[in-house]
């Protein structure tokens, strides 16, 4: 399956640029950690949605000319002190095998190819400066969201795993909430739970409790659990480079208070209204502002805002719910989409739905986050 994924990911990418231009795309360099010491290596995303590959160093050239597309692929040359300490090198063969491409170039010969007489010639932005001299076409991202933000069957199916991955630790930290006693406890245990299910995290997993679950991304993970605690768990495991995204939150001790309890079934119940409105073919953004005049009627209900605050302020609930809704997921957490204020939401789109309230004055934060795709009919919980 994936090697025909691949190579039609590239000929669908092709068939959208003009005639007689070429693309490059490098998987990107290891990057040092300290001194000798490397970051673990992951490939740029469409680098390996076009390829397979998931080795440094390597770049992928795509020409399209009278129309006709042919898919070159330049390595790594490793020398012995490579292979020394890295093991083996990544051979044209097991390139190959992942991604059906037309040839390999050498290092030596990828000056002569990049300067062809194409009228056109693209890359990411974010890797312009690999490729000095050459004069950039813009629009190459907006092409590659429309591509990536519509998902097959096996990708959907690879994000469902990631997401069972998540929800079956986060089962398992509400059932044992009362023997763990701090945040970072809690963080190295999550990602001790997805290298063992052979998985990664997509980011680090945020673990907040009391307070803390009013900073979006949270990155101390140091505070002790206390009794009456609400603990916010954020966190994304990894499945054959596909993302899940889910949050949960739970009291520490045996229940919520009843304010607890309040914000909570507010939330619940903006992320359960979400669900039964997304359909296939639906106006992202009416779908958005119908939510959020959810959320509103909620904060009102908790006495956080009053119509005369409204009416002073169009975004005074963005106190209590600062961020965005939803967004798609993917290859990337924040998958790439044409977002637009007409962007129509697809069938066979996955997408997150993540309503939150963060009462910063009473130590509350609530966020509830699912996964789910855009079925024929509905949308589905992954």
């Amino acid at each position: 399956m994936w090697k025909d994924f691949h190579s039609n990911n590239r000929t669908r990418l092709l068939s959208l640029l003009p005639e007689n231009c070429m693309v490059c795309f490098s998987s990107w360099q290891e990057v040092v950690y300290s001194n000798d010491t490397l970051y673990p290596f992951r490939p740029e995303s469409n680098f390996w949605y076009l390829t397979g590959i998931s080795e440094p160093d390597c770049l992928l050239v795509l020409i399209k000319s009278e129309n006709s597309f042919t898919a070159s692929l330049s390595l790594p040359e490793r020398d012995q002190k490579h292979l020394l300490w890295e093991w083996k090198a990544f051979t044209q063969e097991e390139a190959y095998s992942l991604s059906w491409v037309d040839s390999f170039v050498s290092i030596a010969s990828l000056t002569t190819l990049l300067s062809g007489d194409q009228n056109h010639f693209f890359c990411l932005s974010s890797q312009q400066h690999l490729f000095p001299g050459q004069s950039v076409t813009n629009g190459l991202e907006e092409i590659l969201a429309r591509l990536r933000y519509i998902k097959t069957n096996e990708e959907i199916a690879m994000i469902e795993e990631a997401t069972t991955i998540t929800k079956a630790w986060l089962e398992s930290v509400h059932m044992l909430i009362n023997h763990w006693t701090n945040e970072k406890t809690i963080q190295n245990a999550l990602i001790a739970h997805f290298y063992l299910q052979w998985s990664h995290w997509s980011f680090v997993p945020i673990v907040a409790n009391w307070h803390n679950a009013c900073v979006l991304h949270y990155k101390s993970c140091q505070d002790t659990l206390k009794k009456w605690d609400l603990l916010l768990i954020d966190c994304w495991a990894t499945h054959g480079m596909y993302a899940g995204d889910i949050t949960r939150c739970f009291p520490v001790d045996k229940g919520f208070t009843p304010r607890q309890q309040q914000v909570y079934a507010a939330v619940e119940r903006v992320k359960d209204f979400a669900l039964e409105k997304l359909r296939p073919w639906l106006l992202r953004w009416s779908y958005i502002q119908e939510v959020i005049q959810r959320i509103i009627s909620e904060l009102g209900e908790l006495w956080l805002i009053t119509e005369k605050q409204l009416s002073q302020d169009e975004h005074a609930r963005k106190k209590y719910f600062p961020h965005g809704l939803s967004h798609s997921l993917g290859l990337d957490v924040h998958d790439p989409a044409p977002y637009a204020k007409d962007m129509i939401i697809p069938q066979n789109m996955v997408l997150t739905i993540e309503p939150g309230i963060y009462i910063a004055e009473e130590a509350i934060g609530v966020r509830l986050e699912d996964d789910v795709v855009i079925t024929a009919d509905w949308a589905r919980t992954l």
